[in-house]
């Protein structure tokens, strides 16, 4: 996992996939890295949605059957969760900010 290599989860029936799955994307955030999950069934896709909504994650999960017209939003939603995120108006200690941001360097 750590290589960055793509996987195949191939899991015996009874298992939690769902959970191993969101164990696999959780990793890979934290890693940087970007996952694309395609599920055999909207069924599917829901539960591992929902395992990452779980575990407080549920930022990380752009899913496009729960929208009907997802032809329409998906492309707004991707540039949405990767846009930059705009430093706060309360900067934290200067000790914490090396970024120099504009907030930071004003105050």
């Amino acid at each position: 996992m750590s290589s960055g290599a793509s996987i195949l989860l191939d899991a015996p029936p009874g298992s939690d996939v769902a959970a191993t799955l969101a164990a696999v994307v959780a990793d890979a955030a934290a890693s940087g890295r970007t996952v694309l999950h395609v599920p055999a069934s909207s069924a599917d896709g829901h539960a591992v949605a929902e395992a990452l909504r779980d575990m407080g994650l549920g930022g990380l999960v752009l899913d496009l059957t729960e929208d009907p017209a997802w032809r329409r939003h998906a492309a707004e939603e991707i540039r949405r969760a990767w846009a930059p995120s705009r430093p706060s108006s309360t900067c934290p200690p200067s000790w914490i900010c090396a970024s120099g941001c504009a907030p930071c360097a004003s105050g």
